[in-house]
């Protein structure tokens, strides 16, 4: 369900994970995974075409990944991510009692 942490991944596969239907699925798995250690995404190494414009998709939209976020088409991912956010704030305050 959510992305794990994965400090020491080497590779790995989404070929038919819903997430590889979005454009920028490989550079979304970068920005969650290790850069360091990540070498290889569906068989393919990561090369510089993978991390150019990488930081788009670090910060807000990494952390969100990890809460449960998976970015569809109809908006920008850092729309989306920012709407998945509010949303979220939304819930843990309805969550909170005012009342004990």
């Amino acid at each position: 369900e959510n992305f794990p942490l994965l400090p020491s991944l080497y590779a790995i596969n989404l070929a038919g994970n819903p997430i590889s239907d979005n454009d920028d699925y490989r550079k979304l798995t970068i920005a969650v995974c290790n850069r360091e250690t990540l070498c290889k995404i569906d068989g393919q190494d990561v090369d510089e075409d993978d991390n150019e414009g990488l930081q788009t998709f670090s910060g807000k939209v990494a952390f969100c990944m990890m809460e449960g976020f998976v970015p569809g088409e109809d908006s920008t991912v850092e729309e989306q991510s920012a709407q998945f956010l509010l949303q979220r704030q939304q819930e843990q305050a309805a969550d909170r009692s005012l009342w004990p």
